[in-house]
């Protein structure tokens, strides 16, 4: 679905394309949702646009490149008819290292925002 996005300039709100609402997050305090950027940053990977992937949300890069290697193993399961291998189960812990991975895109996003002076968002 990301191939069928334009990723918008700003860096967020590229999700408006699939008639969801705007960020409440950005226009009540003008600073991005932890989650702000993830599909301008997948819809910029699809493009392999990696480094406006990166400024748009850094771990929403990392999450393409993992949906992209589950979705190889998965086709190599469909046709193989094996399995994955025990170390590509879901763990517990997958799950602290994506909110994790969230708050460090977040934090990054926020600290080149800020020091950029694109945040505030007005």
């Amino acid at each position: 679905m990301a191939v069928w996005l334009h990723p918008d300039y700003r860096g967020y709100d590229t999700h408006t394309q699939l008639d969801l609402p705007a960020c409440s997050f950005v226009q009540r305090t003008g600073m991005p949702c932890p989650t702000c950027g993830m599909t301008t940053a997948f819809a910029c990977m699809a493009r392999g646009r990696v480094l406006a992937a990166l400024r748009a949300q850094s771990f929403g890069a990392v999450l393409f490149l993992a949906a992209a290697g589950a979705a190889a193993l998965g086709a190599v399961q469909a046709v193989s008819g094996r399995p994955w291998p025990r170390r590509f189960r879901p763990r517990s812990w997958w799950l602290w290292l994506a909110v994790g991975g969230i708050i460090a895109g977040w934090a990054i996003k926020m600290a080149a925002g800020l020091m950029s002076g694109e945040l505030p968002v007005h």
